[in-house]
């Protein structure tokens, strides 16, 4: 092999600088398990996650695949993809979408228990995606995604999903000045679980966790769990938006966060520590599942192990005053 020096990294590939041709290698999976989210970059989600090799993903465009038990996997796609059907798996698959109103991938509504694995969503630099993954399909499973460069990462309407060990970074608006980005927005769904995963919101914008209802969605039984976050005005928002007929109480209920560690850089010159954001008048933050149940409008936030939760941490509180590195989050502290 010619000396080192005459070789570079690109993507997953190593550029040979005499002649600029890219010799792509099979990586090594870095698939093992992780015990929190804060283990989480890169170099172990998305197409690292199975160790696959960008040069030898197949390139072809979407489209919408409604076929049942259908397998899609080791793809580079060109457009949008709309998994519309019972048990697909989708896995080990690129995009780098691009424009105002682009979404990469639609888990459709009626699509029931489709499992999504290791792809990596990347709009290239200085231009930005709207969503990244759009769920509204019942029993979805999302595992190790990497999603950059969107507006909104990751966006849901469904119910009963489990987004595991994603990476989402780097919110951007880029192709559509003015908008809002998030990390995560849950506009409607029950009983679904986030866990294990690094949602780091760059942009001091809007927030890495937003569960607010909208256009008549209500949210009943949610969990934010082992999560590493930061960045964002706030950290995390609990807004019901109130329909006819209901309440924005009764819109939302059942949240829960445990075992998370926020970083408590948020609204830049502002307001630090500010882990969550509850605008409801008369919705009350507990403590204790017990507490909950008597009151389900309330959020669960977790600050000892009463229930047999880990409490909610301050953690890589790097350059903040004071410091509140490993010390339970109490809610009450911004400076």
């Amino acid at each position: 092999m010619p000396p080192r020096e005459w070789y570079f990294r690109e993507d997953l590939g190593v550029r040979n600088l005499r002649d600029g041709s890219i010799i792509y290698y099979d990586p090594e999976p870095n698939n093992g398990p992780v015990d929190h989210g804060y283990e989480l970059s890169n170099a172990n989600t998305g197409l690292f996650y199975n160790g696959i090799a960008e040069g030898n993903l197949e390139t072809r465009p979407g489209g919408t695949f409604a076929e049942d038990g259908l397998v899609l996997e080791g793809y580079k796609f060109t457009s949008r993809v709309n998994l519309a059907g019972e048990g697909q798996v989708l896995r080990d698959c690129l995009w780098t979408p691009q424009g105002e109103n682009t979404i990469a991938l639609e888990i459709q509504p009626g699509a029931v228990g489709c499992e999504v694995e290791g792809i990596t969503i990347r709009p290239p630099e200085g231009v930005s995606a709207y969503v990244g993954i759009l769920n509204q399909g019942y029993q979805t499973i999302i595992r190790r995604p990497h999603v950059m460069r969107c507006e909104n990462a990751f966006t849901a309407a469904g119910d009963e999903w489990q987004l595991i060990e994603p990476f989402f970074e780097q919110p951007s608006a880029a192709s559509n000045p003015g908008g809002h980005r998030d990390l995560v927005e849950v506009y409607a769904g029950d009983g679904w679980v986030i866990e294990r995963g690094r949602l780091v919101h760059d942009d001091g914008e809007t927030s890495p966790l937003n569960f607010a209802p909208w256009g008549g969605g209500e949210i009943h039984g949610g969990r934010v769990t082992k999560c590493f976050v930061d960045g964002g005005i706030y950290h995390s928002i609990v807004d019901g938006q109130p329909v006819e007929g209901h309440t924005e109480l009764e819109i939302v209920t059942g949240v829960q966060y445990d075992g998370n560690w926020l970083g408590g850089h948020t609204f830049p010159g502002y307001t630090r520590y500010w882990a969550l954001h509850n605008p409801d008048e008369g919705r009350e933050v507990v403590h204790s599942l017990a507490d909950q149940a008597s009151d389900p409008s309330a959020v669960l936030w977790v600050i000892d192990d009463r229930d047999g939760f880990e409490p909610n941490m301050w953690k890589d509180c790097y350059g903040l005053t004071p410091n509140r590195s490993d010390t339970v989050v109490m809610l009450n502290e911004t400076t």
